[in-house]
């Protein structure tokens, strides 16, 4: 793996795009690509740093676009809210798998201290 594609990678992480499409679009690898008649809002925001950059067509500044321009920064607001509970989840779990093996550490480390059972019972004659 070469660095640019390690720079992409942590790039994807940390920033959160939202678009909006009026009008025909095609979906390639997962992307959707406007047409070029197709009126669009895209937003890019960064997760690190709060930093959120729009831009949208002119068209949005006025009726009957502005009702999608709302929506779109209603998807953003969500967009936003979802990552916060998904970080949230994250770090739960996180801690959780550390509670597991912490556990798990002291449980071996008392079965080292333990001695050894003896599994062998004496006859008692007589």
């Amino acid at each position: 793996m070469d660095l640019k594609k390690i720079s992409d990678a942590l790039e994807n992480l940390v920033r959160l795009d939202v678009k909006t499409i009026v009008g025909s679009y095609t979906e390639v690898n997962g992307q959707l690509i406007p047409d070029k008649t197709a009126r669009t809002i895209v937003s890019h925001i960064n997760l690190l740093d709060g930093d959120i950059s729009t831009a949208m067509h002119e068209d949005f500044l006025s009726s009957p676009l502005e009702e999608i321009r709302q929506y779109h920064a209603e998807r953003e607001q969500q967009s936003q809210q979802m990552i916060q509970n998904n970080i949230q989840a994250l770090k739960e779990l996180a801690t959780f798998a550390l509670q597991l093996s912490r556990q798990q550490q002291d449980q071996d480390n008392l079965q080292e201290l333990a001695p050894p059972s003896n599994t062998t019972t004496p006859f008692s004659q007589g």
